[in-house]
């Protein structure tokens, strides 16, 4: 029996070359794809999406959610007509008025605070007859270009023998300080710190 000729062995050699190096990338895909698998296995599995329609149920815009970097100026808007509402409301019940007033003092750094208790009480010596219920509405606010916030409201005051409206306008100067305390997230979840607050009556209460 003969051997086989040189040609025949050099080219099962090239043969099997071939299949090694493909055996190689083969490995290197398979590790690649299980290396993404892994990566893709600690991250989150739903990625929410945006989704706008018509009035006739047709998206018209799809793109994916994302986390707010900084908290939405509505937010903020909000946040501060709930402060004026807690501050300048009055009730009928005792419990529940000094619950508006340690939810509107959540808001005060402690030199604020302290104007506007003076403010208040000064308010109050002057008030038209004695209020049983003060109804607060917010009616703008507004962002000015130094970055404080002009507030405008109305305050409709019940009193024992006559109802009085008056008008106020206020500047606020504010920042967030995110609160550490569960009972102050409770109470003011944004770390919202009101650091100015001077206010004016613009219409005299009716008579």
């Amino acid at each position: 029996m003969s051997a086989p000729a040189p040609d025949t062995w050099q080219s099962q050699a090239a043969v099997l070359r071939t299949y090694q190096r493909l055996a190689a990338a083969l490995a290197v895909a398979a590790a690649l794809l299980a290396t993404g698998l892994v990566v893709q296995s600690f991250r989150p599995a739903h990625v929410p999406y945006v989704v706008a329609v018509d009035t006739w149920g047709i998206p018209r815009r799809i793109e994916p959610l994302e986390p707010l970097t900084a908290t939405h100026p509505r937010v903020l808007k909000a946040e501060i007509a709930r402060f004026l509402h807690n501050l300048r409301a009055v009730v009928g019940d005792a419990g529940y008025q000094a619950e508006l007033h340690r939810a509107a003092g959540a808001y005060l750094a402690a030199d604020v605070r302290r104007r506007i208790e003076v403010w208040m009480t000064r308010e109050a010596a002057v008030a038209p007859g004695q209020i049983a219920e003060r109804h607060v509405r917010i009616l703008s606010i507004l962002t000015r270009p130094d970055q404080t916030y002009l507030v405008r409201w109305e305050e409709t005051s019940f009193g024992v023998a006559a109802t009085h409206t008056a008008t106020w306008e206020a500047v606020l100067a504010v920042e967030e300080a995110p609160a550490l305390d569960e009972a102050e997230i409770t109470l003011n979840p944004l770390g919202l710190r009101i650091t100015s607050f001077d206010a004016v009556r613009l219409t005299e209460p009716d008579p």
